[in-house]
């Protein structure tokens, strides 16, 4: 079967599940792993969605693989990454290596989607999924990098008040009250 993020069917929700965990118990780690086995009792359909920036890091995240497979996976790649869907696992050195050690595998029918390998024998098939995005090759890391360094965002990063709202919360290493732009 074809997944296709392009025209979903179900409405998106979006859960506060890891902020009233955070807010009951800030001593504990919030890790993506127990998030999703939480989510899955009460929505058996799951995506994750991450930057292309955050692919390689996800061998560090707790219970990798088998956090791969308890839901679909949704890579968001920024204009000028990798122009070619279909030879995406060649020019990414993580998809190459979870391809080569059989932890995917491409699906032929359908470029730029691999299948991942199930940790349970029983379980339903999970996808692994770039989708190309018209967002500018500049991570949110790249922008808290330099708002750390500067104090300002990299020109036409931010919206005005997008940025004034992390001013006003002391987010992303700005002071909190600082207003002005």
């Amino acid at each position: 079967a074809v997944l296709n993020f392009e025209r979903m069917n179900e409405p998106v929700e979006v859960s506060d599940l890891e902020v009233k965990a955070a807010t009951l118990h800030p001593e504990r780690p919030s890790y993506a792993f127990d998030t999703l086995m939480e989510l899955k009792k009460t929505f058996p359909q799951l995506a994750f969605v991450i930057g292309t920036d955050q692919l390689a890091d996800l061998e560090r995240w707790h219970r990798f693989p088998e956090l791969l497979s308890l839901c679909h996976w949704i890579v968001l790649r920024r204009k000028g990454q990798c122009k070619d869907q279909s030879s995406a696992s060649h020019t990414d050195p993580t998809l190459s290596t979870w391809q080569s050690g059989g932890l995917l595998l491409a699906d032929n029918s359908e470029p730029g989607q691999w299948w991942i390998r199930p940790t349970d024998r029983f379980a339903e098939p999970k996808a692994l999924r770039w989708v190309e995005t018209r967002a500018p090759e500049l991570s949110s890391s790249e922008i808290r990098q330099a708002i750390q360094r500067s104090g300002t965002p990299p020109e036409g990063a931010l919206r005005p008040e997008v940025f004034g709202y992390l001013k006003r919360n002391g987010l992303c290493g700005t002071r909190a009250g600082e207003t002005t732009l």
